[in-house]
């Protein structure tokens, strides 16, 4: 994960929390899992981008954030035994290139941007 600056962002009127919420969804890299940034972070970010945010509202928008990515992977661990039959081989697979290639390899056909495609094109 890139080191996100904590500091307080220039003209920032009040304190943000600065803990960082471990997520359930794993990385491709290793066994750990991904973790959220700190309502400071987050709001640092928008300030980055020239996005006028009001302060008081960061945690709830780093809480909506959370809770929409924790509920997005939920679903797609429910969608992908529907279409794969050996879903436990790809369920610890986090890596999009080996889901894709596993996919191919039992014969399901998915369909994949041609970004993915030149990144398959390695495993064949």
């Amino acid at each position: 994960m890139p080191n996100l600056a904590q500091e307080r962002a220039p003209g920032q009127t009040i304190e943000l929390p600065l803990e960082r919420e471990v997520s359930t969804i794993p990385r491709a890299k290793d066994s750990s899992k991904w973790e959220y940034p700190s309502a400071q972070q987050f709001y640092n970010a928008l300030v980055r981008k020239g996005w006028e945010t009001p302060e008081e509202h960061v945690q709830m928008m780093v809480d909506i954030h959370n809770f929409l990515n924790e509920e997005a992977w939920q679903e797609i661990l429910k969608w992908e035994p529907q279409y794969v039959t050996h879903s436990h081989t790809l369920s610890f697979l986090s890596d999009q290139k080996i889901k894709c290639f596993c996919l191919l390899w039992l014969g399901i056909r998915i369909h994949i941007s041609p970004n993915s495609e030149e990144n398959l094109a390695s495993y064949r």
